[in-house]
């Protein structure tokens, strides 16, 4: 009878053991996405090492916060939306997005809906675009223009000229009439921002306090121009 306890015992040890591996869950932390640098979620953390219940947060120098789950498909790597680890080769292990908290507020007021917008055609933003949204111009065949309402604390967004590199690419986003920058040049009236170029170039906009905005700006290949209109 003890002989067969014993055995029991190991058994309900082996599939005990077993079932707490698959269940194992892990988050990974990269300073940058992609670029193979030290840090950076492609080069250095590796493929064959992440299963599917790991999840990935990249913090960036600009505060910019990333949120991925592993997906097992060979999609090509598409920044922001899809980081393919270096060393995968023409393996299915990928981490997709699955939020973006941009700028420095630790208030997000706007909760629901997505957060990777992609805007090919004029459009007036709404609040819950200015709670933590990526907001793009892919695939929009000329130039488009983002209007912001008015400021408000917690407020935080980025928008990047997203046009894979096509000639001519530009986004102006013009600013509420009532709003101020705090850390650029104040035109008087309603301040504008013109992102034009290869992609890249991008703004993020925090919201301080109500008509107060924190503004990044990040020209990479493109380049970015404020003035007032």
């Amino acid at each position: 009878m003890k002989k067969i306890l014993s055995v029991l015992f190991l058994a309900f040890v082996a599939f005990s053991s077993t079932a707490y591996a698959d269940e194992v869950h892990r988050v990974w932390v990269a300073t940058s996405a992609i670029g193979s640098a030290s840090g950076s979620a492609d080069g250095s953390i590796s493929g064959v090492s992440i299963n599917a219940n790991d999840r990935l947060i990249v913090i960036t120098a600009n505060d910019e916060v990333l949120f991925y789950r592993v997906v097992n498909n060979s999609a090509a790597e598409d920044y922001p939306y899809v980081i393919r680890p270096d060393d995968v080769g023409a393996g299915t292990t990928s981490w997709e997005l699955v939020d973006i908290a941009s700028g420095v507020s630790t208030t997000r007021p706007i909760v629901g809906g997505v957060s990777v917008y992609n805007l090919t055609a004029s459009t007036t933003l709404t609040r819950e675009m200015m709670g933590g949204a990526f907001i793009g111009n892919y695939g929009a065949a000329s130039a488009v223009t983002f209007t912001v309402p008015p400021a408000f604390k917690g407020a935080s967004f980025n928008i990047s000229l997203d046009q894979d590199q096509t000639s001519g690419s530009t986004i102006f986003v013009v600013l509420n009439s009532s709003d101020k920058i705090l850390n650029e040049p104040d035109y008087g009236g309603t301040s504008y921002y013109y992102l034009s170029g290869a992609t890249g170039a991008s703004i993020s906009l925090i919201g301080k306090a109500t008509n107060r905005w924190k503004v990044h700006e990040d020209a990479n290949n493109g380049s970015i121009t404020q003035g007032s209109q």
